[in-house]
């Protein structure tokens, strides 16, 4: 038997394709970092430093608040595949 589900989505922001809900320059390593720093790079971005710096876990959880992006989705997801 074939049946039909519909399913609703429902967001406080207009829903956006993204692959992930932050800026990739979270997704940087410490290995990844030092290899940045021994080609003349400034390794951790400056978002990441802000937060690896910071040692209250308020202000910790305000710069994950200030940093994610509402209403994303994975284009997979958005396609229906």
């Amino acid at each position: 038997a074939t049946s039909t589900v519909v399913v609703h989505i429902i967001s406080r922001h207009s829903l956006r394709e993204q692959q992930f809900d932050t800026n990739q320059d979270w997704m940087m390593d410490a290995y990844n970092a030092q290899r940045s720093i021994a080609k003349g790079g400034k390794g951790y971005p400056d978002r990441v430093k802000e937060f690896q710096q910071q040692p209250c876990p308020n202000q910790r959880r305000a710069i994950i608040r200030r940093e994610r992006v509402p209403g994303t989705i994975p284009t997979a997801l958005s396609r229906g595949k």
